[in-house]
């Protein structure tokens, strides 16, 4: 027991002291950037972070305080797998996106306040939204590529009430105002609508 003591007690000492001296981050690794990693950091707010496998292993970490009130991230796979992140304060009252597959894969994100005024949401299914290139001098824009086959299943398998919804939603949906993609995706889904 004292044994244990003897080898743990320097450790315990050293991070007494490192936290009570102001030092800003403390984190321990095994295996490398590759194996299991933990980390803690005081700088502009309290952030804790975890990790196993590395980038494209299964990532998680929060903060408090910083640019944005609190802020958690979750990954596992990398980029292109299964990704959240959750954020309240900073640029907007609140913001949540979502991720499956990438930029080409199933995707998500909701606004609360900020730039894009009162609310914004985005759903992406199979990569960006077709048709966004702005049109030549006359102002008219390019007819896009119009929905994918899973993008426009998905708003056939809506209920009635929803796809109402959405196109009325739409319907105060203006080039002057929104992002181009929203603007092409309302323009797409008011022609399938048609169909």
């Amino acid at each position: 027991m004292s044994d244990r003591i003897i080898r743990t007690g320097p450790l315990a000492v050293c991070l007494t002291l490192a936290l009570s001296v102001g030092v800003s981050a403390q984190s321990l690794s095994i295996g490398g950037q590759n194996g299991v990693n933990a980390g803690i950091s005081t700088n502009n707010g309290l952030g804790a972070s975890a990790s196993v496998g590395g980038s494209n292993g299964v990532n998680a970490n929060a903060t408090v305080g910083g640019s944005s009130a609190a802020d958690a991230n979750a990954s596992v796979g990398g980029s292109n797998g299964v990704n959240a992140n959750a954020t309240v304060g900073g640029s907007s009252v609140a913001d949540v996106d979502a991720s499956v597959g990438g930029s080409n894969g199933v995707n998500a994100n909701a606004t609360v306040g900020g730039t894009n005024g009162l609310a914004d949401v985005d759903v992406t299914v199979g990569g960006t939204a077709p048709g966004t290139t702005p049109g030549a001098d006359d102002g008219t824009g390019n007819a896009g590529g119009g929905l994918t086959p899973a993008q426009q299943e998905a708003f056939n398998n809506m209920s009635d009430s929803e796809r109402r919804d959405l196109l009325r939603r739409c319907d105060s949906v203006n080039a002057g105002s929104y992002d181009p993609q929203l603007v092409a995706l309302c323009r797409l889904l008011k022609l399938s609508a048609m169909r």
